[in-house]
């Protein structure tokens, strides 16, 4: 059983929030909000007499300004820490001007161990980024440090290696062009999940002991990976830390975002608002190529909803990912249109599309169901829980 501890100057708060409540019921749209009154309010199991589903107020970000929160649910979440049974999850209602990739591309190859210069190595891949199918080889005249890093990129419709010293680092060690041939290492099918080296997102606690190289599936090196436990996004959206500081390697593959340039997301909001929000467990879905297909369970204060969430059935059958909101239950097509500005544009879920390691669920401009690599950039309309 849950618990709402209340302070002795809770009933105060309490009272100018009950004050409130009629002007919230009327006037639905841009009310004033006071984070913290509302979180006393939620804590006493009064959220959804003083803030009804569907209730809109302003909340203003320091680096994307003043959006409009819609409140989607009611006591929908299970709080990661066990101390509150009531809570209210609001979603932002439009989404940021900055489109945001989920992931980026990942690395072909982690070395476990270092590898010297003059090694040679060969992959077989299936058509994968334009580049046609075929057995390919490179040499590397650099070595690579133990905990380096070996990326595969597309030059035209070839492919080309570059080597980095760490997940980390941003200057290659070297680049290296990949020619026909099958000399070398065999790093085998990279395509194929059935593959023996292949652990996509793995950490390097969990690699087997001897262990010399693990490398990744191939359309996470070109379009980023679909899991969310490990997106830089969910990073991003869960980080009050400064520019450049928020982003660390969730696996051995993992590099950094095209964004880390930017705070953290939760820097922008006052920090009054940031504190009534609480952490809660949700469960996630995986995707079925590298993932298994099952779910797991993932804690987070600011998150992107998924797809049973927003009332587009279930990925997979059987598959926990998370139940339709109030909000959303019975929404349309249309009802999901977000808007960048004054124009429609997609925005991501966190569901991954099972059949592929590497795309994410979105709502489309249509507001209909689509997916595409976690590379690209599309709208974030973020969601949290006043706890």
């Amino acid at each position: 059983m849950g618990l709402n501890i209340a302070s002795n100057d809770n009933a105060a708060r309490i009272a100018n929030a009950l004050e409130m409540m009629v002007a919230h019921q009327i006037e639905q749209d841009g009310g004033d909000f006071n984070p913290t009154e509302a979180q006393s309010v939620v804590r006493h199991g009064m959220g959804a007499a003083t803030y009804p589903v569907g209730t809109r107020f302003p909340v203003p970000h320091t680096a994307y300004g003043s959006h409009k929160w819609n409140v989607i649910g009611q006591d929908h979440e299970t709080d990661a820490h066990g101390l509150f049974e009531h809570n209210m999850t609001i979603q932002m209602d439009d989404q940021l001007a900055d489109g945001t990739p989920f992931d980026m591309p990942e690395a072909l190859v982690y070395a476990v161990q270092a590898i010297s210069a003059g090694s040679s190595f060969h992959f077989y891949s299936a058509e994968l980024n334009s580049v046609p199918a075929g057995n390919y080889q490179f040499t590397l005249a650099k070595a690579v440090p133990a905990g380096g890093q070996i990326m595969l990129v597309k030059n035209g419709t070839a492919w080309r290696v570059s080597t980095y010293e760490s997940a980390t680092a941003t200057a290659a060690l070297e680049t290296v062009a990949c020619v026909a041939g099958s000399t070398g290492t065999d790093l085998g099918t990279i395509t194929d999940p059935a593959n023996p080296l292949m652990h996509a997102g793995i950490k390097a606690s969990e690699i087997a002991e001897g262990t010399a190289l693990v490398i990744n599936h191939g359309s996470c090196t070109q379009y980023g990976y679909s899991r969310w436990s490990q997106s830089a996004i969910r990073q991003w959206l869960n980080s009050d830390a400064a520019a450049g500081e928020w982003w660390t390697p969730q696996n051995v593959f993992d590099r950094v975002p095209s964004y880390a340039s930017r705070p953290g997301y939760l820097a922008g909001f006052e920090a009054a608002f940031v504190a009534a929000l609480g952490e809660i467990t949700h469960a996630t879905a995986l995707n079925n190529v590298t993932d298994g297909g099952t779910s797991e369970t993932v804690t987070d204060k600011v998150f992107l909803l998924s797809r049973a969430e927003v009332g587009l059935g279930v990925e997979r059958a059987g598959q926990d990912d998370g139940s339709v909101y109030e909000y959303w239950d019975g929404a349309t097509d249309t009802d999901r249109i977000k808007l960048r500005g004054t124009s429609a544009a997609g925005w991501w879920l966190r569901t991954p599309y099972s059949g592929s390691a590497s795309s994410v669920r979105l709502v489309g401009t249509s507001g209909a169901l689509y997916s595409y690599g976690a590379v690209t950039s599309y709208g974030v309309a973020p969601a949290c829980v006043i706890m």
